[in-house]
């Protein structure tokens, strides 16, 4: 007797069930890697302040966090805009030996196509004209417009962004650093927010957040949306400062990092 097959009625029984699995197991695959990739990030905020904390111990316990003009460009390892190279926050570490890998500077959940998505080795390269994000940094005098970006932003405490690329230059101005507070209520590093498209394209209900005493914490957007939302578009101004930071430090969205 020839063995029966199957019907057609139940393969596409079959399949259903195998669809409906998928549906179900899809998201849940989602989450676990958005958790890893979350993960991923605290790590990262735990080296930048130990690379911070290494930093301060041979340098009066000061810090080089800031910003430049604005408190929303508080993110920059260095830039050449204007045909002098500058150091932001990110390029002090660098040159002094403490920015050790380029991961620790770009959260896994930003799209490589983000500005702080990826960074680039242009070493080799003929020419560094559109060269952005290069990894090393180029730490020359341009043009062309040299600029690499972290996907970290600092306490914007102070306008810091110097002219210089050397060790010489970062002595020169220690003074106009910040101390560094091991407090576990202020927040030192958190990933950028300097618009709601740059929170919009990782992790999206919130970020994760770096503090004096070297904890991490995850901060819902809840906490710090009203400050954020009040960020219109995408350009940086002074209108937007007090939305990142107020000058007493008591309002803005660091602010309301403290209070986590």
């Amino acid at each position: 007797m020839k063995p029966k097959g199957f019907t057609l009625i139940e393969l596409l029984v079959v399949v259903a069930i195998i669809a409906l699995l998928v549906a179900i197991l899809l998201p849940t695959l989602g989450r676990a890697r958005e958790r890893s990739r979350r993960v991923a990030c605290s790590a990262n905020l735990r080296s930048l302040h130990q690379s911070f904390s290494q930093f301060a111990a041979t340098r009066q316990n000061k810090i080089p966090i800031g910003y430049s003009t604005w408190r929303q460009y508080n993110y920059l390892i260095n830039n050449s805009d204007s045909g002098v190279q500058h150091l932001g926050p990110f390029g002090f570490l660098y040159v002094d030996g403490l920015l050790l890998k380029p991961s620790w500077v770009l959260c896994p959940s930003n799209p490589e196509t983000s500005p702080m998505g990826l960074l680039k080795d242009y070493r080799g390269s003929t020419s560094l004209t559109g060269a952005e994000n290069q990894w090393p940094p180029v730490l020359q005098q341009g043009p062309p417009k040299l600029v690499s970006r972290s996907a970290y932003g600092v306490r914007p405490v102070r306008p810091f962004f110097f002219p210089g690329n050397t060790t010489d230059d970062l002595e020169k101005n220690i003074a106009s650093m910040t101390l560094l507070n091991s407090s576990s209520s202020w927040a030192m590093i958190s990933e950028v927010v300097s618009t709601p498209a740059r929170v919009d394209e990782r992790h999206i209900d919130g970020i994760n957040v770096g503090y004096g005493d070297g904890s991490v914490r995850w901060v819902k957007r809840a906490a710090f949306n009203t400050n954020l939302a009040a960020i219109t578009g995408s350009s940086f101004v002074s209108s937007n400062d007090n939305f990142m930071l107020s000058p007493d430090e008591s309002t803005g969205m660091f602010a309301d990092f403290d209070r986590q």
